[in-house]
């Protein structure tokens, strides 16, 4: 129901179409046209709602396991060019783990943790050796970073030991879906660990967290050189912790108050880069302000991804003010789909669709939509291992109309609080009413499971603009 969205949408795709050609080069235009990591590991989640990446995700697995030669790290590109090993950094090498958990999410195959498996502990153990004390920065390679942020950079210690946390969450998922329980009590202890020194090192008792990095700028004019954090934190310092779970419960809503404060202190517009922006959206949504992280996606002030529409974007680009920036066309992207990350969240939460790794590749179907009257009405589909899940949805007032269909052999799982279920009603009925539906648990989740079928939600919205369904971690 947005123009300006579904041109973002169309936009994600062709940066996908002209990019996952044999390897998921960044970009297909420029001399290298190499298989960067970080871009392709903070995209590939969005990618496999667009095409089945299935095969695709177990052959550049490979390539990726191709960079561990003579090193246990992970590269920076796969495949290697005239070496197979080309350096380490965080958030890039991570793709080693992240884009088979993904892969094995999105499609419920779990072969592809099993081919990966040796090499991804080999990457583990070899961080977790050179780092005792629970923090990265030893062996942590090129400080990238949140790429070209322009709130300037994320202290790299930080974004280095969040990403090395998300690896230990991801292992003890995928080990507990293969049955490696020794594996899945050494992933909890470790990211214990590294919780622990998270905190201490980065957390403060309000629940600051000091993550701006002000020193003279590494990458010279490349990165960004002239942006610096105000306040000594960065919007990605907070989605980081958050996204990655390195907060105590206790601390979660005054951190994402602080990151929301932010936000509105930079003019309501997202300061975010490479790392943070993939998992903005999400850490907004899920902790109660799902009305704000509407707000950044229907902006088209810079930066923004309506700007990149305003300015004529038909692809991704590889800086928010690519159009400012002709004069560095070696550095300088127009086909560059690293922020065509929010696709994910697109599918997701504002139509709804997402699994969950207790029971992984759609088999269960996690419903959790933030509805938002300004984008008019949804719709999408998704073709799952199991068949087409549709999900629509409409405004009229304060009230939504939500139409899901699940395929055969799968089904829903629909989180709701006492509050939230309130305002349903299915077929006219209230959710307690009905008998289409059966209240239960998924996990710590309480909520409500449905058949493979047909739904049709009337939901009364609250007195502001959208409502947050997507409450929890």
């Amino acid at each position: 129901g947005n123009e300006m969205i579904n041109q973002l949408w169309n936009n994600i795709q062709w940066g996908q179409r002209s990019n996952f050609v044999g390897i998921p080069s960044d970009c297909p235009q420029r001399d290298e046209r190499l298989g960067w990591t970080a871009d392709a590991q903070v995209f590939w989640r969005a990618a496999s709602y667009n095409m089945d990446l299935t095969a695709f995700s177990h052959k550049f697995a490979a390539d990726l396991r191709g960079t561990q030669s003579g090193t246990p790290y992970y590269g920076i590109y796969a495949p290697g060019t005239a070496m197979a090993s080309n350096s380490v950094a965080a958030g890039w090498s991570d793709a080693g783990v992240i884009i088979p958990y993904t892969a094995w999410l999105q499609s419920g195959d779990t072969s592809i943790i099993d081919e990966n498996w040796t090499a991804m502990e080999k990457y583990l153990d070899a961080i977790a050796a050179a780092n005792p004390e629970g923090l990265w920065k030893k062996d942590a390679g090129i400080p990238f970073g949140d790429w070209l942020a322009p709130e300037g950079p994320t202290d790299y210690k930080l974004v280095a030991t969040a990403y090395w946390a998300y690896d230990a969450t991801l292992m003890r998922r995928m080990a507990l879906a293969t049955g490696r329980t020794a594996a899945v009590a050494k992933y909890e202890k470790l990211f214990a660990q590294i919780r622990t020194a998270f905190q201490k090192a980065f957390v403060h008792e309000d629940g600051f967290i000091a993550g701006a990095d002000n020193s003279p700028p590494v990458f010279g004019q490349i990165n960004n050189p002239d942006a610096k954090s105000r306040g000594g934190d960065t919007q990605t310092g907070y989605v980081l912790a958050l996204k990655m779970d390195l907060l105590p419960e206790t601390m979660r809503t005054a951190a994402v108050n602080k990151l929301a404060a932010k936000i509105e202190a930079n003019h309501g517009l997202l300061g975010t880069g490479f790392l943070g922006t993939p998992y903005l959206l999400d850490v907004l949504s899920r902790n109660g302000h799902a009305e704000l992280a509407y707000n950044l996606l229907l902006n088209t002030a810079y930066p923004s991804w309506g700007y990149l529409v305003e300015h004529g974007a038909t692809t991704m680009w590889e800086r928010w003010n690519g159009d400012q920036m002709k004069s560095d066309p070696s550095m300088n992207s127009y086909n560059h789909y690293a922020y065509g990350a929010v696709g994910d969240w697109l599918a997701r939460t504002a139509a709804g669709v997402d699994t969950t790794s207790l029971d992984a590749g759609f088999h269960t179907v996690v419903l959790r939509p933030a509805f938002d009257v300004r984008l008019g009405h949804v719709s999408f589909n998704y073709d799952s291992p199991y068949g087409r899940i549709h999900s629509h949805w409409t405004e009229h007032g304060r009230t939504v109309l939500w139409h899901i269909t699940l395929p055969a052999n799968t089904r829903g799982w629909l989180t709701l609080s006492e509050e939230e279920g309130a305002r349903f009603r299915l077929h006219e009925r209230t959710l307690h009413e009905s008998h289409e539906i059966t209240a239960g648990n998924l996990g710590i989740e309480k909520g409500y499971w449905l058949e493979s079928g047909s739904y049709e939600f009337t939901i009364t919205l609250p007195r502001t603009e959208g409502q947050d369904l997507s409450a929890g971690k």
